[in-house]
C-alpha cells in the first residue's frame, strides 16, 4: 500500500530533520509515524531512517537492529535488500564481521532479484569489507571495484557510490596502492557534491585523511580532519569523528606539537560516542598514545588500539600499529606482548603474499624482537615503493639503532641520513629530532669511541623532570601538580631550561625531549 499524501509529507520532514542534524525533532516525527501508520512500507522507511540516525551517532549495533526491522517490514525485494546491506555495514563497523558476511550475502541476492544495481553495489561493498578483514585486500579491492562499477552516480546512487568507494579505498591502501585509494575518495566526494548528497561525506573525509596521512601528505590529512569534525558538529553526523580527532592528533604529535595533540584527544573525550567496538575508536586510541605524557600511558593506549582493531583483524590498522607497539612493549619490558604482536604480523604477511608492505611490517616486528639487523634490513628494502614514507623512516631508525648497539655506527650513518631527509620532508619534527640526535651520536662514535652527551644532561634533575613533562605537552599547572611544586617554581625551572638549551619555545623543547628519548629507542 502506498503512503497517503500526509504521510509522504511527514516522511520528507523526517528525512530533512535527520539530514540537517535535528535529531530530537526527527525522533519525534519518527515516533509519530510509527504510532499512527499501519502501512508496512511507511513503517519500513521510518525504521530505516531511525537506523541511519543511530548510525550517525555511533550506536552501531542498534542501527543494525533497526535496519533489520526495516528489512522485515519491507515487501519489495530490492528495498529489503538495501536495508540488509546497510545492516551488514553497521555490523562490520561494530566489529561483528560474521554477521556482516551473512547479511551482505542475503542483501546481494535480494538486490539481484529486484534488479537494483545500487543494492547489489552496497552488498558487494560489505562483502569486500569482510574479505579485507579476513586478510585479502587484493581480492577485496577486486570485489569493491565491481561494487563501484555497479553503483549509480546520481540521486540515491551517489550514496551507494560513496559506500563502495570507502571500501575500495581501504582495500587499495592495504594493497599498497595509496594513490589509487586517494583518487577513489576524491571521485566519490565529487560525485556526492554534484548529486547534492553528503550523507557519506564524513566517512569519505575520514578515509581520505587516513590515506593522506599514510602517503605523507600531512597537511592535506589535517585539512580533511578539520572539515570532518566541523561537518559532524553542524549536521550531527558524528560517527566518523573519532577518525578525525585521532588522525589530527597523530599529525600534531608527529610535528612536535604535543600540546595541540593533547587538546584534540581531550576534545574527543568530551564528545566520545562509545569506548566499545565502533570503528574509529582505534584511531582515537592511537592519537591518545602519541599525545601521552609518559611511556606507560602511551603504551596503555597503544595496547587498547591494538585490541580494538583486532575486531576487524586485517582491516587497515594492524600495519600502522604493530611496529610501534612492538617497540613500546620492548621498552616497557613486556617481551611476551612484543613476541605476540610480531607473530600476528607474520600471520598477516603470510595471508598477503602479494603485498610488499605487509612483509615489511612482519620483518620489522621480527627484527625488533630479535634485534636482528638482517630482518630489519629486509624491512627497509620492502618499504621501498609502498607509499608509506613515515614507516620507512622509522624502519631506517630501527636498523640504525640495531647497528649502533653492535658498535657499528659507521653502518648506521647512511641510514640515519636517509631517515632524517624523509622526516624533514614530512615536517615530522619529533622523528626528525630523534634521527638528528642519533646521527650526531653515530657520527661522533664512528670517529672516536666517546659518545655524545644527551642534550638534557646539562640540566639538573629537577630541571630535567620539568623539561621532560613540558616537552611532552603538559601545561605548567599540570607539571606543578604532578611534581608537587608551585607554579612559580615550574616557571623558574623552565626559564633556566630555555637558557641552558638556548631555545625559545615549547616546540623546540618538545623536539629536544623527543630526540633525547630517541637515543634510547
Amino acid at each position: 500500500m502506498d503512503p497517503r499524501p500526509g504521510q509522504d509529507s511527514e516522511l520528507q520532514r523526517l528525512w530533512a530533520e535527520m539530514e540537517t542534524g535535528h535529531m530530537e525533532d526527527a525522533a519525534t516525527t519518527a515516533a509519530r509515524l510509527l504510532v499512527g501508520t499501519p502501512e508496512r512500507s511507511v513503517r519500513a522507511e521510518v525504521e530505516g531512517v531511525i537506523g541511519l540516525m543511530l548510525l550517525r551517532t555511533g550506536r552501531l549495533a542498534e542501527s543494525a537492529a533497526r535496519m533489520r526491522v526495516a528489512a522485515d517490514l519491507a515487501t519489495v525485494p530490492a528495498v529489503k535488500g538495501l536495508y540488509l546491506a546497510r545492516a551488514a555495514s553497521a555490523n562490520f563497523l561494530s566489529g561483528d564481521v560474521d554477521a556482516c558476511h551473512l547479511l551482505a550475502a542475503q542483501a546481494r541476492i535480494l538486490g539481484e532479484r529486484g534488479r537494483d544495481p545500487n543494492v547489489v553495489a552496497e552488498a558487494l561493498a560489505a562483502e569486500a569489507a569482510v574479505v579485507h578483514a579476513r586478510g585479502d585486500p587484493v581480492a577485496a579491492a577486486r570485489l569493491a571495484h565491481r561494487a563501484r562499477d555497479a553503483a549509480g552516480r546520481e540521486g540515491p546512487g551517489a550514496v551507494s557510490h560513496a559506500v563502495t568507494a570507502i571500501m575500495l579505498s581501504a582495500a587499495w591502501l592495504d594493497a599498497d596502492r595509496v594513490a589509487d585509494a586517494e583518487k577513489a575518495l576524491d571521485d566519490a566526494i565529487e560525485v556526492g557534491r554534484l548529486a547534492g548528497i553528503d550523507l557519506a561525506l564524513p566517512w569519505l573525509l575520514g578515509f581520505r585523511a587516513v590515506a593522506r596521512f599514510v602517503a605523507g601528505d600531512w597537511g592535506g590529512s589535517e585539512r580533511d580532519c578539520s572539515q570532518l569534525v566541523t561537518l559532524a558538529e553542524a549536521t550531527g553526523n558524528l560517527v566518523a569523528s573519532p577518525i578525525g580527532w585521532g588522525v589530527a592528533a597523530l599529525v600534531a604529535a608527529g610535528r612536535g606539537d604535543s600540546f595541540s595533540a593533547r587538546e584534540l584527544v581531550a576534545t574527543a573525550g568530551v564528545h566520545r560516542l562509545s569506548a566499545v567496538g565502533s570503528y574509529g575508536e582505534d584511531w582515537l586510541l592511537l592519537g591518545r598514545a602519541v599525545a601521552a605524557t609518559s611511556a606507560a600511558e602511551g603504551h596503555r593506549h597503544l595496547v587498547g588500539a591494538w585490541y580494538c582493531s583486532r575486531q576487524r583483524p586485517w582491516f587497515l590498522m594492524w600495519r600502522l600499529i604493530a611496529p610501534t607497539l612492538v617497540r613500546s612493549a620492548l621498552r616497557v619490558g613486556d617481551h611476551e606482548l612484543a613476541v605476540d604482536v610480531a607473530r600476528v604480523a607474520e600471520n598477516g604477511a603470510a595471508l598477503m603474499p602479494l603485498v610488499a608492505g605487509a612483509r615489511a611490517c612482519a620483518d620489522q616486528c621480527a627484527g625488533l624482537v630479535a634485534d636482528d639487523p638482517e630482518r630489519l634490513a629486509r624491512a627497509v628494502a620492502a618499504y621501498a615503493g609502498v607509499g608509506r614514507p613515515y614507516w620507512k623512516g622509522k624502519a631506517l631508525l630501527d636498523l640504525a639503532r640495531c647497528w649502533m648497539g653492535r658498535g657499528e655506527s659507521a653502518r648506521a650513518l647512511p641510514l640515519l641520513r636517509e631517515a632524517t631527509d624523509i622526516f624533514h620532508d614530512l615536517d615530522a619534527t619529533r622523528a626528525a629530532a630523534q634521527a638528528g640526535l642519533l646521527l650526531a651520536h653515530a657520527s661522533d662514535a664512528s670517529s672516536r669511541s666517546v659518545p655524545v652527551a644527551d642534550p638534557l644532561d646539562r640540566l639538573t634533575r629537577a630541571e630535567r623532570a620539568v623539561a621532560a613533562r613540558a616537552g611532552r605537552g603538559m601545561t605548567n599547572p599540570q607539571i606543578a601538580e604532578e611534581l608537587c611544586l608551585s607554579a612559580r617554581t615550574v616557571q623558574a625551572h623552565l626559564s633556566s631550561v630555555y637558557a641552558k638549551l638556548a631555545i625559545a619555545s615549547r616546540v623546540q623543547l618538545a623536539a629536544l625531549v623527543a630526540g633525547a628519548e630517541g637515543l634510547h629507542g
